[in-house]
């Protein structure tokens, strides 16, 4: 779809906003993916579905803290940014007031050779371009991580939703491979990941390195860019999910009405679904905003281009910017919520949450009356007389 070709000199985005909001929500996902992970890594959860649980909430907090460095990483590269633009404005004035065919150069009280002046320019220069290239490659590796979690974490959503898929539709089929089910939804779902970060990789290596795309390179990238990779991170797993949920929900439906069906297989499963069907519809509603970003992203490019030609900044419609804006945010959203999701729809979740909870404050209230206990054993003693070493070492 296309956009008017608006621009303006000057655009209040509110971007810090947007920023502030997504270091509260990595916060909140940082802690409870930390909980979400000492609790599914016990021994109550070892069904493949917990076991993929446990992948999940793994994923979403390597993303969450991806998110978070790569800021730190963007602040630092900015900085220096500005620290090279600093240095090259100091040096323009310097030579502005300064006849380039004078041997000394002047810069207040100072007096230096024109020769030794440029030498230290010349490292200078090549320092502070060595520290920007250093802190941008570290901007892009945290990217590819970053992104290689996002897609391992949507694909994982999909390999519960397959995994529920047949262990609702055909139990006594899905239990054939026991244990080993889980490594059957594991690698596929980190190859894939891999794969699909894999283009954008090799972009940014020729690109870094100088290297020319040939034909072939240019029409893949791309299909790839615009047609293939929304296929697989935006509409095939959005389909996917929902046929696969219709049929675990329409089944579940069905079964109540079955006599041979065991009351407590069927609770446990239902159970499971409805912790599923919460990931999944939260998963729904924050992906789905990134599908505007892309039917108009052919748009905002030429949009965006057409403004960096004149040197103004682009008008991009308001609900499509604030959209936009919400993307991110709402993937932290999503990385970080289930912890929540988990305490209201799994019972065994909470039982045991709450188990680790009171074990823990437990043993610290007893080390605290052991500690106690000792010191009023210490003072009553040396309130009868002096302490032998050995006691009071021990205490």
């Amino acid at each position: 779809m296309l956009l008017e070709f608006n621009c303006s000199e000057d655009l209040d985005t509110n971007s810090e906003v947007w920023k502030i909001m997504g270091y509260v929500i990595a916060s909140f996902g940082i802690i409870g993916n930390l909980v979400s992970v000492s609790i599914l890594i016990k021994k109550e959860f070892r069904e493949t579905f917990h076991r993929l649980l446990l992948s999940l909430a793994i994923v979403d907090l390597l993303y969450v803290i991806s998110v978070v460095v790569r800021e730190v990483l963007r602040y630092v590269r900015q900085v220096k940014t500005e620290e090279r633009n600093q240095f090259f404005d100091l040096i323009y004035t310097v030579n502005e007031t300064n006849n380039l065919g004078n041997t000394t150069v002047v810069s207040g009280t100072d007096s230096v050779p024109r020769i030794e002046f440029e030498e230290q320019v010349d490292k200078m220069t090549e320092k502070l371009r060595l520290e920007l290239t250093i802190w941008e490659s570290a901007v892009e590796i945290c990217s590819f991580h970053l992104r290689y979690m996002y897609f391992a974490s949507i694909y994982f959503i999909v390999s519960i939703s397959c995994e529920r898929y047949f262990g609702v539709c055909y139990p006594i089929q899905s239990r054939v491979k026991g244990k080993k089910r889980f490594y059957l939804y594991l690698f596929p779902v980190l190859l894939l990941s891999f794969l699909i970060e894999l283009p954008q990789m090799m972009v940014v290596l020729k690109h870094t390195i100088k290297i020319p795309f040939n034909d072939f390179e240019k029409v893949f990238f791309s299909a790839w860019f615009d047609y293939l990779k929304p296929l697989f991170t935006i509409y095939l797993p959005l389909v996917m999910l929902i046929i696969l949920n219709l049929r675990i929900f329409v089944t579940i439906r069905n079964s109540r009405n079955s006599l041979r069906t065991n009351a407590n297989a069927t609770d446990r499963e239902r159970s499971f679904a409805t912790m599923l069907g919460s990931i999944v519809l939260l998963f729904l509603f924050t992906h789905s905003l990134r599908i505007p970003d892309q039917v108009y992203r052919s748009s905002i490019d030429k949009l965006i281009q057409y403004c960096k030609d004149i040197h103004q900044l682009p008008i991009i419609p308001r609900w499509l910017r604030v959209t936009n804006l919400m993307v991110e945010p709402a993937g932290l959203f999503n990385a970080s919520i289930n912890f929540v999701i988990y305490c209201l729809t799994g019972s065994r979740f909470r039982t045991v949450l709450m188990d680790s909870a009171r074990s823990t404050f437990k043993r610290r209230s007893s080390s605290r009356q052991s500690q106690n206990a000792d010191f009023f054993a210490l003072s009553t003693i040396r309130a009868r007389g002096p302490v032998p070493k050995e006691i009071a070492d021990n205490v």
